[in-house]
């Protein structure tokens, strides 16, 4: 009975982890909206007086009232607000992006479900996993995430990056260990 149970164990599929990317993704995405919004509005109120001194001379027309909207300060707040509302569309995609994508880690397989409106499931048998690692970029290691990456000998999937991944270094070593025990002690002889 005591040798069943480890053969068991393998069988029934059990579910290690759960999660999706992290939001500190879009860090990087954020901060330079907020530069270059703030670039453009600085931007906007240093061409300002020059822009409407250019179209006064080119209207002839001098002395407009305090309340009469120059075509130069139409311009600039149509072109800084058409950047801040497309990058807020973008970031929303992002957001929506991160948050519908879903990995999942089981004793038997490492799944991949991502997609707004059409889904794709990306799957790895832990049995024909051939190597894994990770990376982390410097802003990342300051935030505690990063990519964890899986290369197997899968034909559809022969390699999976798990992006935004907290403590990537621990999810990995789940990972490894579970495919070690898949593989029944085959996998995974050099050190890490």
């Amino acid at each position: 009975m005591g040798a069943a149970a480890p053969e068991d164990s393998r069988r029934a599929e059990t579910v290690i982890w759960e999660g999706s990317p992290s939001l500190k993704l879009l860090v990087v995405q954020v901060l330079r909206t907020l530069i270059v919004a703030a670039a453009a509005i600085v931007a906007a109120i240093v061409v300002h007086p020059v822009a409407v001194k250019f179209f006064e001379d080119l209207s002839g027309k001098g002395g407009r009232g305090p309340r009469d909207v120059s075509p130069a300060t139409l311009i600039l707040m149509v072109l800084v607000g058409s950047y801040l509302i497309i990058r807020a569309i973008v970031l929303s995609v992002s957001v929506m992006r991160l948050r519908t994508t879903k990995y999942r880690l089981t004793n038997q397989r490492l799944t991949v479900e991502e997609g707004i409106l059409n889904r794709t499931l990306d799957e790895v048998d832990l049995r024909t996993v051939d190597d894994s690692g990770f990376s982390q970029s410097p802003l990342e290691r300051l935030q505690a995430i990063g990519t964890v990456w899986v290369v197997a000998s899968d034909r559809s999937t022969p390699r999976v990056a798990l992006r935004g991944i907290a403590d990537p270094r621990a999810f990995r070593e789940k990972i490894r260990e579970h495919a070690y025990r898949m593989s029944q002690g085959q996998l995974f002889t050099r050190s890490t």
